[in-house]
């Protein structure tokens, strides 16, 4: 008798055992892919039969064995470690924002270096366990943890859409809490000390950007990348397409710029200027042409930079950064001077170049305009985010509102009483 007679034999036999005859076919059909001969496949279903009991059920639960066991194989053959899912990713997200790839690369190269076990873990071994131990090991912050696990997450997905992992663990992570950052904006006093220290002849270089973040709300990396084609002196209006990004990498790319676009849609936008926005350009160029200077670097095709140092190369950042403590400095040790210490003198705090941004879009919603025109000329996507982030509700917005509520009350009141 052949083998091919014996399997057949004994299916024919546990038939009366299977309810269902599409079960039985199914079965069949399994273990006709399983790659194992007819001897072999009879030897293991009947194995599986005893050890289920040999109930009515034995069949079903043998099949369902078959299963796990088959589905077990297939993910044993690809397994893929989180390395290589890192890879993947950015292989799949190459077409993303450059600041997107470098986050992916950032945090998971931190991951992966404090943390070396890591690298060739499996994937689909990751529990939430060594999800969160590996991001509490990797990064101290709760802001640094909450980036991370976005990151991770991400390439977790995708490791599960490959078939990698059966699940996504950081799904059953806690996001990691975190208390926002409180960005303060400079009162008017404060404001009009800034204005009087960067109008001294020592900061021309710097005080144009000065006022253009302060008065136009733009970006530090849209001003630094500025050309005199986006700004518009006839019609007084300020072309924002693309920003300015500053890599400072390790490695054989070295430090370099690139052009980045907006984080959004909105970010591409038309932005008026105010009279003293037109001065800030017109002082700038006054001062280029009054030193000879000219912008000389070109960036993946653009030129023409309106800020450049006085070799004609780009500015950055953390050069306006630098300029803005420049001037605090100077500005603050010139009133201890004047004034001594005991006078309640008005001294400039500490801050960034972000600062001036958020006190525009704050003057601007206490001036009474419409929240709307505040989100298009910050280039906001959503208003929450111009509302919850971006403005900050002064005390002397919160009396003027409440005096306007008051006269609203005693207004109606005598209204209700003459009629």
């Amino acid at each position: 008798m052949t083998h091919k007679t014996l399997f057949y034999n004994y299916i024919a036999r546990m038939r009366e055992h299977v309810e269902n005859r599409a079960e039985y076919l199914a079965a069949e059909m399994l273990l006709k892919g399983s790659g194992l001969n007819m001897v072999e496949a009879a030897t293991l279903a009947l194995e599986l039969v005893q050890r289920c009991g040999g109930s009515r059920c034995s069949m079903r639960r043998a099949r369902k064995a078959i299963e796990l066991g088959a589905e077990e194989l297939k993910n044993g053959e690809q397994t893929v470690s989180f390395a290589a899912a890192v890879d993947e990713t950015l292989k799949v997200k190459c077409g993303r924002r450059p600041t997107t790839l470098r986050d992916i690369r950032y945090f998971t190269g931190a991951l992966m270096r404090r943390c070396p076990e890591l690298k060739n873990f499996p994937v689909r071994k990751l529990t939430p366990q060594h999800c969160s131990r590996f991001l509490e090991s990797a990064f101290s912050s709760g802001r640094q943890r909450y980036k991370a696990r976005a990151v991770m997450s991400g390439i977790l997905s995708l490791s599960l859409r490959r078939g990698w992992c059966r699940q996504n663990p950081l799904l059953r992570v806690d996001a990691p809490s975190f208390r926002e950052q409180v960005i303060a904006v400079l009162n008017p006093e404060e404001i009009k000390c800034l204005r009087n220290a960067a109008e001294s002849p020592e900061f021309r270089d710097c005080a144009p950007a000065v006022w253009i973040m302060m008065y136009a709300g733009i970006r530090p990396g849209e001003v630094a990348r500025l050309r005199w084609c986006d700004v518009d002196m006839e019609n007084g209006i300020i072309s924002v397409n693309h920003t300015l990004v500053y890599y400072n990498h390790r490695d054989e790319k070295g430090c370099y710029f690139s052009i980045n676009t907006p984080k959004t849609k909105a970010g591409i936008r038309e932005i008026p200027m105010t009279e003293g926005v037109k001065q800030a350009f017109l002082m700038e160029k006054e001062f280029q042409e009054e030193c000879g200077m000219k912008s000389v670097s070109h960036i993946e095709g653009y030129s023409d930079f309106v800020f450049v140092n006085r070799n004609g190369e780009v500015q950055h950042q953390g050069t306006l950064n630098k300029a803005l403590q420049r001037i605090m400095r100077d500005c603050n040790s010139e009133v201890l001077e004047k004034k001594g210490v005991d006078s309640d003198p008005v001294l400039l705090p500490k801050f960034s170049c972000h600062v001036l941004r958020h006190t525009f879009a704050t003057r601007m919603c206490e001036s009474g305009l419409n929240v709307k025109v505040v989100q298009s000329v910050l280039g906001h996507a959503d208003v929450t985010t111009t509302l919850d982030i971006y403005v900050t509700v002064t005390n002397d917005l919160k009396k003027r509102e409440i005096t306007a509520f008051e006269t609203y009350l005693k207004t109606g009141a005598k209204q209700m009483a003459n009629v």
